[in-house]
């Protein structure tokens, strides 16, 4: 599920129209309809507005898991030994 599909549901559960998550970030009901389609991502402002909305983490609302997360460190992890390998044995 991608980030404007989250959101929707997250509205839908709540019983609240679009018009109305739009005035509590506040931006205008289009803009906020373009975040759900995945046409637009949301500012940084706009996105802590949503957890606030929801009631929610930004980790959860973005969908990191604590499996996620692991992944993520393991990801980052395994690129720091390549470019430390890249930077001693490539030349």
């Amino acid at each position: 599920m991608n980030l404007g599909e989250t959101i929707k549901k997250l509205r839908e559960n709540n019983g609240w129209s679009q018009q109305e998550v739009a005035a509590k970030i506040p931006m205008n009901q289009s803009n906020y309809s373009k975040i759900e389609r995945g046409a637009q991502d949301p500012s940084i402002y706009q996105l802590r507005q949503l957890c606030v909305i929801f009631d929610i983490s930004a980790d959860e609302l973005l969908g990191f898991s604590p499996e996620n997360r692991k992944i993520l460190q393991d990801i980052s992890f395994a690129q720091k030994v390549k470019e430390l390998y890249k930077s001693i044995y490539i030349k």
